[in-house]
């Protein structure tokens, strides 16, 4: 689990968003707005809006995957996997009260299952 949440308003531009990514060395965001939490943006939805020719001027509540997927600090690594898999997504935020509107407490990738999973199987 990455214990690093970088959060972004709603209303910043697919540039800004960008540029917040590459400077954190993060490939997705938490998107807010002054209330709660909105949605996420990911260089996946990146990718679907350049390929639609979008400018990058394009507000993040337009472009954003509003589906926000929450796991339990307490999950297993077998859990995270199967409810990344189950709801065909590539992280999910790690909570204890996902209704809270509270910044999470982390993220888990796929990349961060994989690496655990190396790290259990003693690979280098």
């Amino acid at each position: 689990m990455s214990s690093v949440v970088i959060t972004v308003d709603e209303d910043a531009t697919v540039k800004q968003a960008c540029q917040m990514m590459n400077e954190e060395g993060v490939s997705g965001l938490f998107v807010t707005s002054e209330s709660s939490e909105t949605g996420v943006f990911t260089d996946t939805d990146l990718l679907l809006l350049l390929s639609r020719g979008k400018p990058t001027d394009t507000k993040l509540k337009e472009v954003m995957s509003r589906d926000i997927f929450y796991v339990s600090p307490e999950a297993s690594i077998k859990e995270a996997a199967e409810f990344i898999k189950a709801n065909g997504v590539s992280r999910l935020f790690v909570s204890n009260n996902n209704s809270s509107g509270e910044k999470p407490e982390g993220i888990i990738s796929v990349t961060d299952i994989i690496r655990a999973l190396r790290d259990r199987l003693n690979f280098k």
